[in-house]
């Protein structure tokens, strides 16, 4: 077997992520689906394949006679296999003798790199005494880093050599960017960070979607990708959750970011692009977002025209930034690392075989060259099963944008992965809220548990209106009704018979309906023209004189504050104790807020609720009193025209009602 494959692997891994661009082809972005990618490297073969290049390198590099770039060759397959972790350490102590600080200073950075990353205590004996007749900044840098890397107290001996390497001057881009980061890094622990709600504001970079990479600075847990769009809004799965997959910063060296294959660096990114890799197979098949730092970009390319041309300058960057966090040395990385000659370090997906990462802190993603990573998994022909790498690409994409920005904030040293709870506190300060989402000011949706869906009406929002649909109507399914498929949201509300009477007192738009079904028998809704509505859960039932708006139903839910509970529903088993969809609604303490909940049911993965469970739901959404309406094959929600709940396994079609209450703008 020759060298030239893996020569070849050792070529792209040393480039970064590096591509040879191809233009996508194919269907609509939004359309496209991990089955339409194919990755020969991570089908079962292929990694049989580099598997086999490995252990057959690691061998030719195990023998007296071995070059120093075979053992390299061998290190870098060895790391991204990870392969043989017992056999590195003396491998690489063969790169470092005595003669290290006289080599080329690419060969010294290929030897840094994999030094930092695999074993910097197995060559730290070796670098130390070299440390000052290292000539370049870049190798200067990382070789610091493995020192530091190996003992935190070798900060003591960097100190001075830095220090005669500065300039002395005032300003801030007089020195090497490399040496800079590295000066700030021996300063000790970054200072406390400005508020992350400043980045999320509606008012930083409008107009442009925004992918947020948060992390911890100990790059080796994972982090989370969140997208707010060009409207300012932060993408929601179509459940109304917020939009979040796990993101990984971690370069295979874990060299700081302004070092090349360092990690990928804190502070501001422009996205170009989209592409997809035609020469790197370990980025994968799947499009990437063409990322771009400060300088690697031309001014107005970088600020997609809203800055003329001009030779780049610090307060080009810090100007970008939001205005408490220009102070903030950490995030000026990304600067730094633009001046360095940082390039390629793109968002993108993977091909790796992470089996071996079992236990790891960030598996089931893998390390990169430098690049933002986020999680893919092939079949064993190499066909895609799934891909947060396209759902990240997609969701930047909504409504056809291709270039916007990327942010990477390291949020603090917490020994775990970036959870969506570490941003709830910013997420709720710029008007986003992990559990409701805002579907328009005033109206809010949540799914509060698998199957269930919930909507929160401020009802002192005069922008909307709740409305019954009138009498003349009744017998349509939900989705053939012009007002429902038009408005904000729409649902069934009332029991009904044969005829499609409804069942208690019913008013649509100050017009009684006829003919009732048990009247005195229904717990009911009453508002006036104004949307002041309150519940009359126990008998007698009567409507006020300026009732505008009512429904009933049966029975109570929640009656002040007080849940119905199982041993209430005995008293009506067969309707109220076994499971069943549901649809009920509830005001809150001070009837400002209107709440729906309904719950799907009669499918083998979501049997139903009975109403002590519907009960306990509501109570737990904010609702004070509720009432439970008509559920089972009626139960049908429509947002913006579009249906959000599974119908029953028995029941496919959207059932004929009595009535449905939509929300609409007036």
């Amino acid at each position: 077997m020759t060298l030239q494959p893996l020569l070849l692997v050792l070529a792209l891994v040393l480039a970064g992520c590096a591509t040879a661009p191809t233009p996508p082809a194919g269907p609509d972005l939004a359309r496209w689906t991990p089955q339409q990618f194919r990755a020969p490297v991570a089908s079962h073969a292929g990694r049989a394949l580099e598997r086999q290049k490995a252990l057959d390198a690691l061998a030719r590099a195990q023998q007296p006679e071995a070059s120093a770039s075979e053992i390299v060759s061998a290190l870098t397959a060895l790391q991204l296999q990870q392969l043989a972790p017992q056999e590195q350490p003396l491998l690489l102590r063969r790169l470092f003798d005595a003669d290290f600080a006289r080599l080329p200073a690419a060969d010294q950075h290929r030897r840094l790199v994999l030094a930092h990353g695999l074993a910097p205590q197995a060559v730290a004996e070796e670098l130390a005494p070299q440390l000052a007749r290292i000539a370049t900044p870049r190798e200067f840098a990382a070789a610091a880093s493995v020192l530091l890397q190996a003992d935190a107290g070798a900060a003591k001996r960097i100190r001075p050599l830095l220090a005669a390497r500065l300039a002395s001057s005032t300003d801030p881009d007089a020195n090497d960017p490399r040496l800079q980061a590295l000066h700030e890094r021996l300063l000790g622990p970054p200072p406390l960070a400005p508020p992350l709600a400043d980045w999320f504001a509606k008012d930083w970079m409008p107009g442009h979607p925004v992918v947020y990479s948060l992390q911890r600075r100990d790059r080796r847990q994972p982090g989370l990708a969140l997208v707010r769009g060009a409207d300012g809004r932060f993408v929601r799965e179509p459940d109304g959750r917020l939009f979040a997959v796990r993101q990984l910063a971690l370069a295979a060296s874990n060299l700081p970011g302004t070092i090349s294959l360092g990690n990928t660096p804190q502070g501001l990114f422009s996205v170009v692009g989209r592409d997809v890799a035609a020469s790197n197979p370990w980025i994968g098949p799947t499009p990437f977002l063409w990322t771009q730092v400060p300088v690697e970009a031309r001014v107005g390319e970088f600020f997609h025209g809203a800055q003329p041309e001009a030779p780049w300058t610090r307060a080009h960057y810090r100007e970008a930034l939001p205005p408490r966090w220009r102070t903030h040395a950490p995030v000026y990385e990304a600067w730094l690392a633009g001046r360095a000659g940082r390039s390629e370090m793109l968002a993108h997906g993977m091909t790796q075989d992470t089996a071996w990462a079992e236990g790891r802190s960030w598996a089931p993603l893998a390390p990169s060259a430098g690049c933002l990573v986020t999680a893919e998994h092939w079949a064993e022909d190499g066909s895609g099963r799934h891909s947060d790498q396209l759902r990240l690409l997609q969701a930047f994409s909504r409504g056809g944008a291709t270039r916007g920005y990327l942010v990477v904030i390291e949020l603090d040293d917490a020994p775990r992965p970036v959870q969506l709870a570490d941003t709830a506190a910013a997420l709720r300060e710029v008007g986003e809220d992990l559990d409701w989402q805002a579907l328009t000011q005033g109206l809010d949706y949540r799914v509060p548990a698998v199957g269930t869906h919930a909507l929160r009406l401020d009802l002192h929002e005069r922008r909307l209106r709740l409305r019954l649909s009138p009498e003349a109507e009744k017998g349509l399914p939900i989705d053939a009704r012009p007002a429902a498929l038009a408005a904000w949201a729409a649902f069934n509300v009332s029991f009904f018979d044969r005829a499609f009477r409804a069942r208690g007192l019913t008013v649509s738009e100050g017009q009684t309906w006829a003919e009732p079904l048990a009247p005195q028998d229904s717990p009911l809704m009453a508002c006036d023209r104004a949307q002041r509505c309150a519940l009359q859960l126990q008998p007698p039932y009567a409507l006020p004189a300026d009732t505008w708006t009512a429904v009933a139903g049966t029975p109570w839910l929640l009656r002040a504050g007080s849940p119905r509970t199982e041993t209430d529903d005995q008293s009506c088993a067969n309707f109220c104790a076994r499971l069943h969809p549901r649809t009920a609604l509830g005001l809150s303490a001070d009837r400002r807020f209107l709440y729906l909940l309904q719950i799907e049911g009669r499918r083998e993965d979501r049997p139903g609720a009975t109403l002590a469970r519907t009960a306990a739901l509501l109570q737990q959404l904010g609702a004070h009193e509720g009432l439970n309406l008509d559920g089972g094959g009626s139960s049908s929600l429509l947002l913006q025209g579009q249906s959000r709940m599974q119908r029953p396994a028995n029941e496919p079609g959207q059932r004929r009602l009595a009535n449905v209450m939509v929300v609409e703008g007036r």
